[in-house]
């Protein structure tokens, strides 16, 4: 039998900047349709209220397709950049993925996760924990935006990631006592 030890989780150093405009990071998972994601993603891009950033999964090269898409609308993409780099310039409000696990990240980052239902969802257990809000189209992305769904934020936290704090402290009690 094995036992898990819970030591905490990461602290995160989120800048305190008001956003104009709600700051959405969409999270490029391998094997999507092309044209479906970015018919989406125009909508998303049009929308004035929206400023919108692409991160590709940062073990893979951008297809060329991709980047150029970005550049024709206009929208900043990350290819091998972390979360925490990109989040320290930007601070997202909303991450946005069919079956990303950085989708868990999203509370670190004061962000809130939005899981887009397709019809091979892998991720389904987040939706029935419900540590992600789940949207199956544009406009239930613009009426989770809309409605400012911060207060589910801290839910969604504690239950990625509990109520601990990590201290380095803590692993060296832990391991103490059992080695």
């Amino acid at each position: 039998k094995k036992k898990f030890y819970i030591t905490g989780y990461p602290k995160k150093k989120i800048p305190s900047i008001k956003n104009n405009k709600a700051k959405v990071l969409y999270l490029l998972d391998l094997d999507l349709n092309l044209e479906k994601t970015i018919f989406f993603l125009k909508k998303i891009n049009k929308n004035k209220k929206i400023e919108l950033f692409l991160k590709l999964k940062p073990q893979h090269k951008m297809d060329s397709r991709w980047i150029n898409f970005c550049k024709r609308e206009n929208i900043k993409y990350f290819e091998k950049e972390s979360l925490d780099y990109i989040n320290k310039i930007h601070k997202f409000d909303y991450f946005i993925a069919t079956i990303s696990t950085a989708l868990l990240e999203a509370t670190l980052y004061k962000a809130i996760p939005i899981k887009l239902m397709t019809s091979n969802d892998f991720a389904d257990d987040m939706i029935e924990d419900k540590i992600v809000l789940k949207a199956y189209n544009f406009k239930d992305v613009r009426r989770i935006i809309k409605n400012n769904n911060k207060k589910n934020l801290k839910s969604f936290f504690i239950k990625v990631w509990g109520k601990k704090k990590y201290q380095a402290q803590n692993i060296k009690k832990i391991l103490l006592k059992k080695f």
